[in-house]
């Protein structure tokens, strides 16, 4: 969070490690401070879980002595995106959430050559493919399988799908220009990378 609040310009910026109840300690924080502007993030909790669980941000707006600016959680490339941006990395465990991150993945690096990896604690690391162009991945909610569709650089070329079951995550890489570099799919104790043969052509550009 530092390193991409710092380049926006001159911030002075101080990190707390406190215990107990959110609410109760961001405003006695902001108390000490004399604090503007207090900013928090909502979870979209509906009516039922404010009631259970109770709501940081309720609590927040009910006891500010200063402004307040609740952030809703943005949509799911968005949030993807800002964690590639932030840790180089985004992580989704959510069954629900694969279908539309593999298609934002395609429409980023479709047709880019790569080369598909699968590491298996029975066998080892073996290369399934090299050269081939990503062309389409897909999970099928029905099936608990993600696909992924390679294809030739010209039509006509050979083509090949992997498919892999009992999927647990979807993670993307990013290099240092936020260009995808690589997409790990966990399955077990087994896993799929996926990387692109044009990786360090970006990274020697980028050091150039």
């Amino acid at each position: 969070m530092r390193s991409v609040l710092e380049p926006a310009g001159s911030l002075d910026i101080h990190t707390h490690a406190l215990e107990g109840k959110p609410a109760e300690i961001v405003l006695a924080v902001a108390r000490a401070v004399r604090a503007d502007l207090v900013v928090a993030a909502t979870h979209g909790r509906g009516a039922l879980e404010r009631l259970l669980l109770g709501s940081t941000s309720a609590a927040l707006l009910r006891g500010a002595e200063c402004s307040m600016l609740l952030v809703p959680q943005p949509p799911l490339a968005e949030r993807l995106r800002l964690d590639r941006q932030m840790f180089g990395m985004s992580v989704s465990r959510a069954p629900g959430e694969w279908n539309e991150e593999l298609q934002t993945f395609i429409r980023r690096n479709g047709g880019r050559r790569t080369r598909l990896e699968i590491d298996d604690p029975s066998l080892g690391a073996q290369v399934q493919e090299s050269g081939y162009a990503l062309v389409g991945a897909a999970y099928d909610a029905h099936d608990a399988r993600v696909e992924l569709m390679f294809g030739g650089l010209h039509t006509g070329e050979a083509h090949l799908t992997h498919s892999l079951g009992d999927v647990d995550s979807i993670s993307v890489q990013c290099d240092a220009t936020a260009h995808d570099s690589a997409l790990f799919i966990q399955s077990g104790r087994s896993g799929a990378l996926l990387t692109f043969l044009d990786a360090d052509d970006r990274a020697s550009s980028a050091g150039a």
